[in-house]
């Protein structure tokens, strides 16, 4: 959901979260904008504005400031004003505030995780943008501009490869489509992509259908479910890495001498190791 809010903002200090160790520059580089590491085991957020007096700024992951530090938000929207560090008076300002989350907001308030009335002074005009996996034809202009993006000229998408990115359910939507052609941009090996460059596995959403009789003998069933599966299981894989057995394997955690003689029990081609 993105809000935009005609009211006045002011910089204010930003949402302090505890981590429990881990790495903490990369958590910060994920959340986005505005977050920094501060001391051994913490991120803070910070809210800045370029021109306090007149400005348009946008405020990304609202959802993520600190309960405790929402009231200072929302003094500054409602006071219209704001005070520098180590100033004395405070500064009237005019400023326009786009914030954006990919929380549920209303449900962050029912649960008390945030504050109900600093959610009604931003949502004065709200925005749903869809996930990009509901939103395919938005893949291939997303693509064009990456790739007109990286350093390395003349890379093309192979008709496979796009296809697999207009399948592919992006949980980290945009930011993730970023760094899948990133990626393959940097170590495809001509300047088609084609779909094996693209690595992008299995989601936790994909399912194997499998169906059995019940009126077969255990054993008997259990053996055929177990080939279903593996018939399945191979099929969608070699599909998922363009045949590329060396990739394959790895994901899968096989031996690719095990993986090949698997694929062709089923009859299932499987490329050349690289």
């Amino acid at each position: 959901m993105t809000t935009l809010a005609e009211k006045k903002c002011t910089p204010c200090q930003g949402g302090v979260e505890p981590l429990r160790g881990g790495a903490l520059e990369t958590r910060a580089k994920k959340l986005g904008p505005g977050w920094k590491v501060v001391g051994e085991k913490r991120l803070e957020k910070e809210f800045s504005f370029r021109d306090f007096r007149e400005a348009l700024d946008f405020v990304d992951e609202v959802g993520e400031l600190a309960v405790g530090l929402q009231p200072k938000l929302l003094r500054a929207l409602e006071q219209q004003e704001i005070q520098r560090v180590g100033g004395v008076k405070p500064i009237k300002v005019d400023v326009r505030i786009v914030a954006a989350t990919n929380r549920d907001l209303p449900t962050l308030v029912h649960q008390g995780l945030f504050r109900e009335d600093l959610y009604y002074r931003l949502s004065v005009v709200e925005v749903f943008v869809p996930p990009l996996r509901d939103r395919p034809e938005d893949v291939p202009p997303l693509v064009e501009q990456f790739l007109n993006d990286e350093e390395r000229s003349g890379l093309q998408l192979a008709e496979d490869a796009l296809h697999s990115l207009q399948s592919h359910s992006w949980p980290g939507n945009v930011r993730e489509l970023r760094n899948v052609i990133e990626r393959a941009a940097r170590l495809a090996e001509c300047e088609v992509i084609d779909a094996g460059d693209l690595h992008l596995g299995r989601q936790p959403g994909d399912r194997l259908s499998l169906a059995v009789g019940g009126d077969l003998p255990y054993k008997e069933a259990k053996a055929r479910l177990l080939g279903q599966f593996e018939r399945q299981y191979l099929a969608q894989l070699m599909k998922e890495h363009g045949g590329n057995l060396s990739a394959a394997s790895r994901e899968a955690g096989l031996a690719r001498n095990h993986l090949r003689n698997l694929c062709r029990k089923y009859n299932i081609s499987c490329g050349a190791d690289s």
